[in-house]
C-alpha cells in the first residue's frame, strides 16, 4: 500500500489533538493536514475491513482464525489472451531489440510495461524463456527450518505482521518489495481480494514465511518495516514460491514505482505485470487499471 512520511507514535497514549483506535489501545497524534498514514504503516495488528470480511462470507481474512482457502492458479482465472494483430502493427514480431517507435500503436521496450503500452505478445515474443507463474528462492535460501518465521496477521495484500515483537513491543511489520496492492483502508477496488489471496497463501504455508532482502538494498522503509521478498510453501508444488511476484501475476497488485527501480527483479516484475494485464486478470479486468501507480 502507498504511504506518506510520518513518525510512528512511540506509545499508545500521547498528548495531541487526534485520537485513532488501533490494536486495542488508543494512539494519539497530530499529523500535518497534508499527510495520510494508513494503519499498515505501523507495526502491530489491524482489524480487517468490513469489505474484506464480507468477501470471505463473514470470516476475517488476515488473522490466525481464518480458514484455508485456495490461492487460484493463473490458469484457473485467466481470461483469453489478447491475440497479436499483425496487420495493424499490434505485435512485437521483429521488434524486440528495436527502440520506441512513435508511429506504432504499441511498444516492445522495457518501458512499455511502465506506461501500459506493450503489444499483447510482448512477453510471449520477446521473453518466452521466463517462467512468470512461479518464482523460487535464490540458491541456498529458504532451505533450512531456521530460515522460516511465523506470521500473525496481514492488514492488506502487501504487508504482514510477524509473531516476533520489536524493541517497542509492536509486532514486526514486513512490507513486500516491488508490489503495491490496493488500499484496504479506503476499500479500493481489488483491496479485499488481494488481502484474502495473501492470507490464503500464508495459511497454506502454515503461517510461516521465508524473508529475503534485496541484495544491496534498503533493509527498512521510513516506518521501520522490513523490506523483503516473501516466500511461502506451496503444497501443490512441493516447493517455496515468491508471493510478491505471484500477486502481480494474478493481477492483484502493480509494480510500485519509483521504489522498484533498480531492483534485481524489476524486469521480471514488469513482465509478470504486463502478462497479467494481457490476460485481463484481477484489477486489470475488474478495476480498469491501465498502468502502474
Amino acid at each position: 500500500m502507498r504511504s506518506t512520511p510520518l513518525l510512528r507514535p512511540s506509545s499508545c497514549l500521547l498528548s495531541a489533538a487526534l485520537a485513532v483506535g488501533l490494536w486495542g489501545c488508543t494512539v494519539q497524534y497530530a499529523p500535518p493536514a497534508m499527510y495520510y498514514v494508513p494503519p499498515d504503516a505501523l507495526s502491530g495488528d489491524a482489524a480487517p475491513s468490513d469489505a474484506a470480511a464480507a468477501d470471505l462470507g463473514g470470516a476475517e481474512a488476515g488473522t490466525a482464525d481464518a480458514g484455508n482457502q485456495e490461492l487460484p492458479a493463473s490458469d484457473a482465472i485467466k481470461a483469453d489472451t489478447a491475440p497479436a494483430d499483425v496487420a495493424s502493427g499490434q505485435t512485437c514480431a521483429d521488434r524486440c531489440t528495436k527502440p520506441f517507435t512513435s508511429t506504432k500503436p504499441c511498444q516492445c521496450t522495457w518501458d512499455c510495461a511502465k506506461y501500459g503500452t506493450c503489444c499483447p505478445d510482448w512477453v510471449a515474443v520477446c521473453h518466452p524463456q521466463d517462467n512468470l507463474d512461479w518464482y523460487s528462492p535464490p540458491a541456498g535460501a529458504c532451505s533450512q527450518p531456521g530460515d522460516w518465521v511465523k506470521v500473525k496477521s496481514n492488514p492488506d495484500g502487501d504487508t504482514i505482521h510477524l509473531q516476533e515483537l520489536d524493541s517497542t513491543g509492536y509486532h514486526l511489520a514486513v512490507r513486500f518489495l516491488l508490489v503495491d496492492t490496493a488500499e484496504t483502508t479506503t476499500a479500493e477496488c481489488m483491496s479485499a481480494e488481494a488481502k484474502k489471496a495473501t492470507w490464503d497463501s500464508l495459511v497454506k504455508s502454515s503461517l510461516s514465511v521465508c524473508l529475503v532482502a534485496e541484495p544491496g538494498g534498503e533493509d527498512k522503509d521510513m516506518y521501520g518495516r522490513l523490506l523483503r521478498y516473501v516466500y511461502v510453501k506451496d503444497p501443490a508444488l512441493a516447493k517455496p514460491i515468491q508471493l510478491n511476484l505471484r500477486l502481480l501475476r494474478l493481477g492483484l497488485g502493480r509494480v510500485l514505482y519509483p521504489f522498484a527501480a533498480g531492483n534485481s527483479l524489476e524486469k521480471l516484475a514488469l513482465e509478470t505485470m504486463a502478462q497479467a494485464k494481457v490476460d485481463n486478470l484481477g484489477g486489470w479486468g475488474k478495476c480498469g487499471w491501465v498502468q502502474p501507480k
